[in-house]
């Protein structure tokens, strides 16, 4: 029975970790924006920017139906002030996900840092950061977010701005839930043995 349940934990941490895989999607350019921009069960749309020439836009999925990451990628480095929006939804495919926060993070940045990016989603504002990613909860959890990055060069200079969007999941995915029922009978049968014996 040991054995067993070794077997399961096993197959379980395998299904994690070669079971997802990484999907990415380009969404056209800030100028010619796919919209919508669809990826798994998120709809990318109302592209919107000011302040900056043209940049790419892609859609980046890093658990299926979970997390995703929305890249600005410049043309040439972004060294002046800038907005860009968008507005992320759960569609159809998952009727009860929902976004629970929004990250932003720049890379590519000169130095020393004095780039900084604010980070706005459903009218929840982070404060200016100039290193480190920034995060807004979305509360309540939402459907539909509309994210907004503010850009501020002071000086400096970056060559990607990257949203994460992370949502919940009301049902557990099948593969996982089947693993922890077999785990938790295993557990069952090895305790019930023991007790009679």
């Amino acid at each position: 029975m040991k054995h067993l349940l070794l077997f399961a934990v096993v197959l379980a941490m395998a299904t994690t970790a070669f079971g997802s895989s990484v999907t990415s999607l380009s969404c056209g350019t800030l100028s010619s924006p796919t919209s919508p921009c669809t990826l798994g069960d998120k709809d990318f749309t109302n592209f919107v920017s000011s302040g900056f020439p043209d940049a790419s836009i892609s859609v980046t999925e890093l658990s299926p139906n979970h997390q995703y990451v929305l890249n600005l990628d410049a043309f040439n480095a972004f060294n002046s002030n800038f907005t860009f929006s968008y507005t992320v939804s759960v569609n159809g495919a998952c009727a009860t996900c929902k976004i629970s926060d929004v990250a932003g993070s720049m890379s590519g940045q000169s130095l020393p840092l004095k780039a900084t990016l604010t980070l706005t989603a459903n009218g929840n504002t982070s404060a200016p950061t100039t290193g480190a990613p920034v995060e807004v909860m979305v509360t309540p959890p939402a459907m539909s977010v509309d994210v907004s990055n503010s850009f501020k060069s002071n000086g400096g200079s970056v060559t990607r701005i990257s949203n994460t969007i992370v949502q919940t999941s009301g049902v557990p995915e099948p593969l996982t839930l089947g693993l922890a029922g077999l785990g938790l009978a295993v557990f069952g049968l090895v305790s019930r043995r023991k007790l009679s014996r």
